[in-house]
C-alpha cells in the first residue's frame, strides 16, 4: 500500500462516512496499519493511501509520558475541544522531511466506531490528542501546513529570508494541477445529412425483407418422440412409432397419444407442445418437414440419430407483408442511423489519435513574492 505525497489531489478531498462496516473496510485498515508502521509513522488516514473513507490508524509509544497505543478508528470525529492549547512540532508521512510547530487544543472529546461496530467515546489529551487531530484533519482534506501561513509570514523580512523560507517550505506553494481544454460534442444527428442513399438500395433492402417473410411467420407445433435407446433395436423403435402413426391416421387425438407414447418427459405432459419453431434451436430435419405442413397437419416419421419424431402444426400465424412504400421510411431510417453512427465513429477515432499524440504542460510551483 503506497502512501501518497503532496500535491496529490486526493489529499485535498473529503473522505466519506461509512454507512456500515465491511470485511473490505477492516482489510483496508489492517493494510494501512502495516504501511504506517513500516514508514514509520504514528498515524495514517485513508486519504493518504488514496481511499476516500473515514478510516484512521494509530500506533505510538510516548515513552516520556509512559503511554502507548495501537488501534483503528472508523468514522472518527471530535465532538469537543479544550480552550487550552499547546504548540508542538509536527510532520506528516505525505510531506516527508517537512516539520513545523503547530498550535492545537490540548484535550479533545473523541467519538469513533471500532472493528466490532461499537461506538467509543473518550476524552484524550497530550500527544495522542495531537495525533488524532492531525489525522482527522486529513479526512477533511486538510494538512498541518495549512496552519502555518500567518505564523511564518511575520518572520520573513529580507529577500534572503524569503528565498530560504521558500526553499525549505516548497510544499506550501504547491497548487493543484489545472488544465485548460476545449471539447467537441459528437452526435450521429450531426452526420445524417452526409449520408447518401445508394441507387437501388431501397429496392434491394425491400427484396431482402420479402425473402425473410418465412422467418416472421410464427409456427407452433407439437411432437411425439420415440427414444431409440429404449428399444433393443432400431427396427423395434420404428415399429413403435409406426404404431403411433397408424393411431393418428385413424383419427386418435395427437395430445393424448403424446402423453401416452412420447419419450420426451418435458413435453409429454402438455400434449407434446414444443411452443414456437426457431431454426437456431430445432434440427434442420424439423424445418424441412414443417415447411410443407399447414395448420393441424401431421408430418411423416422424422428420423434423427437417436430419436424418431412425428410433428403436428398447432398454430400458424402468417406475418403481414408490407408494401415497399410502407417500408420505405424504416428502411431509409435504418440506413441513416447506421451510416451516421459510422461517420461519427470515424471522426471520433481521428480526434482520439490527435489528442493522444499531443502534449500537455503544466506547472506545480510558483515562487512567492514579498509583500
Amino acid at each position: 500500500m503506497e502512501i501518497l505525497l503532496v500535491p496529490h489531489p486526493v489529499l485535498r478531498q473529503k473522505a466519506s462516512k461509512l454507512k456500515s462496516l465491511s470485511k473490505e473496510d477492516i482489510n483496508i485498515a489492517n493494510h494501512m496499519m502495516e504501511a504506517m508502521i513500516k514508514a514509520p509513522g504514528v498515524g495514517l488516514a485513508a486519504n493518504q493511501v488514496g481511499i476516500l473513507k473515514q478510516i484512521v490508524t494509530i500506533n505510538f509509544d510516548d515513552k516520556e509520558n509512559n503511554k502507548k497505543a495501537n488501534y483503528i478508528l472508523f468514522n472518527p470525529s471530535i465532538t469537543q475541544y479544550s480552550d487550552e492549547t499547546v504548540v508542538m512540532e509536527e510532520g506528516c508521512l505525505s510531506l516527508p522531511e517537512q516539520y513545523a510547530d503547530v498550535e492545537r487544543p490540548k484535550e479533545i472529546m473523541l467519538e469513533y466506531m471500532d472493528e466490532n461496530e461499537k461506538i467509543i467515546k473518550k476524552q484524550i489529551d497530550g500527544y495522542e490528542a495531537r495525533i488524532l487531530q492531525h489525522e482527522i484533519d486529513h479526512l477533511s482534506g486538510k494538512l498541518f501546513v495549512d496552519y502555518l501561513s500567518s505564523l511564518k509570514r511575520n518572520i520573513i523580512n529580507t529577500d534572503e529570508e524569503l528565498e530560504e523560507f521558500y526553499n525549505s517550505n516548497q510544499v506550501l506553494f504547491y497548487s493543484e494541477e489545472k488544465r485548460a481544454f476545449k471539447y467537441l460534442t459528437l452526435s450521429p444527428k450531426n452526420y445524417e445529412e452526409r449520408v447518401v442513399v445508394p441507387e437501388g438500395y431501397l429496392e434491394s433492402a425491400y427484396s431482402e425483407y420479402l425473402s425473410k417473410a418465412d422467418e416472421r411467420t410464427q409456427i407452433r407445433f407439437s411432437h411425439i418422440m420415440i427414444d431409440k435407446a429404449k428399444y433393443d433395436s432400431s427396427s423395434e423403435a420404428f415399429d413403435a412409432i409406426q404404431e403411433v402413426e397408424l393411431k393418428l391416421l385413424s383419427g386418435e387425438d395427437f395430445s393424448e397419444l403424446a402423453s401416452i407414447y412420447s419419450d420426451d418427459i418435458v413435453s409429454k405432459d402438455t400434449g407434446g407442445d414444443l411452443e414456437y419453431f426457431a431454426s437456431d434451436i430445432f434440427p434442420a430435419e424439423f424445418a424441412d418437414a414443417i415447411i410443407n405442413l399447414n395448420l393441424n397437419d401431421i408430418s411423416s416419421i422424422i428420423e434423427l440419430d437417436d430419436t424418431l419424431h412425428i410433428l403436428k402444426i398447432t398454430e400458424f400465424n402468417e406475418a403481414e407483408t408490407l408494401s415497399m412504400e410502407d417500408m420505405k421510411k424504416d428502411i431509409i431510417g435504418d440506413l441513416i442511423d447506421t451510416e451516421s453512427l459510422a461517420l461519427m465513429n470515424d471522426d471520433a477515432g481521428i480526434l482520439d489519435e490527435m489528442i493522444s499524440s499531443s502534449t500537455v504542460s503544466y506547472t506545480h510551483l510558483t515562487l512567492p513574492t514579498k509583500a
